[in-house]
Order: C-alpha cells, then sequence, then structure tokens
C-alpha cells in the first residue's frame, strides 16, 4: 500500500499464517531511499494502512500449466 508519504509492504508467503508475516512501513518525508523499517516506530500509521491492505483479496497461488511437448525433428 502507497500514500503521498509512505509505503507499506506486507510479505506473506500464500498458504502460511498471519503471524509468520513481514511488514515494512517507509516514510518518504525523511527517508526517501526507503532504508529504514519504521513499522514498530509509527503503529498508528502501520494499523490505518494494514486496514487499508486488508480490503483488497488475498492473492492466490499461480496454477502453471505445463509445457506441451513437441516431437524432435529426428524423431520419427
Amino acid at each position: 500500500i502507497r500514500t503521498p508519504r509512505y509505503r507499506l509492504v506486507h510479505w506473506k508467503t500464500i498458504g502460511t499464517q498471519e503471524s509468520d508475516a513481514i511488514s515494512e512501513l517507509y516514510d518518504y518525508q525523511p527517508d526517501p531511499l526507503e532504508t529504514a523499517n519504521h513499522f514498530e516506530q509509527l503503529p498508528e500509521v502501520a494499523t490505518q494502512l494494514m486496514a487499508m491492505l486488508a480490503t483488497h483479496p488475498d492473492p492466490l497461488r499461480q496454477v502453471r500449466s505445463q509445457p506441451q511437448r513437441t516431437k524432435s525433428s529426428g524423431s520419427k
């Protein structure tokens, strides 16, 4: 989730528990290069952005189809 001032990143592997997720919060005013995670220092901002994130659907595991095999030019 990104606002003009903040960026929230919530890393969670599909199918894992929410407690295993890692959250990062960046404040572009003092830190435009995103070098410091402020998730713990700005709990009210983190809570607001996590609420915004909760309105989005959870990602789904990508289903990849198997590539079709082709006969090599040398086989009969």
